[in-house]
């Protein structure tokens, strides 16, 4: 179950997946699996990431600030 309801996808592993901020390397992640929609139009409900990027990372979105905030977790 996604955010955008249920969807079939296939896996996908991607070499590296590099976060930049102020055009400088943020951070990196190596040999990441993601999961990519079937149904071609479906992207935008899936996050690039989820399941590599959102474990290391609290991420906030300003959309009105167009900012994606990156914080280490608090547990």
């Amino acid at each position: 179950m996604f955010s955008g309801g249920s969807f079939t996808t296939y896996l996908f592993k991607i070499g590296k997946i590099e976060v930049f901020k102020d055009m400088k390397k943020f951070c990196e992640f190596n040999n990441c699996n993601v999961r990519i929609p079937v149904k071609e139009g479906s992207i935008p409900y899936s996050v690039l990431g989820r399941d590599t990027i959102f474990k290391e990372f609290d991420i906030s979105y300003r959309e009105n600030a167009q900012q994606i905030v990156f914080r280490n977790p608090k547990f």
